[in-house]
């Protein structure tokens, strides 16, 4: 038996199988689970909020931990739920390198989607 992730073992029974087949037959490139992962925003497929990142020390300045936090109240405000300081910091720097704006990338991950 392999150290599987909570399902019951050793059944010969996989509830994944049938949608395998059907994947790897609709698909002439045979898309794997990648396209499943993203069927789901990024904010809703992790586990937690450390879920595929690594922690990296980060040294700021008052005033700009000040503008942070202003920047994820207004943000909360405007989607009207909690963001998290983790995901506003990760999603500002992405939306800076790539040209976008924080929002649109926290969009992306699923905020805003009430």
């Amino acid at each position: 038996m392999s150290g599987g992730g909570g399902m019951k073992e050793g059944a010969n029974f996989d509830p994944f199988e049938e949608e395998e087949e059907s994947t790897e037959s609709d698909s002439d490139e045979g898309e794997s689970p990648e396209h499943s992962q993203q069927t789901l925003p990024y904010r809703f497929a992790r586990k937690t909020a450390e879920d595929q990142r690594e922690q990296k020390p980060i040294w700021l300045q008052e005033e700009t931990q000040d503008l942070i936090d202003e920047r994820i109240n207004a943000l909360a405000e405007q989607f009207d739920e909690r963001v998290l300081r983790m995901d506003y910091l990760e999603a500002a720097i992405l939306a800076d390198a790539e040209g976008r704006t924080t929002e649109n990338v926290l969009r992306e991950w699923g905020y805003d989607r009430r």
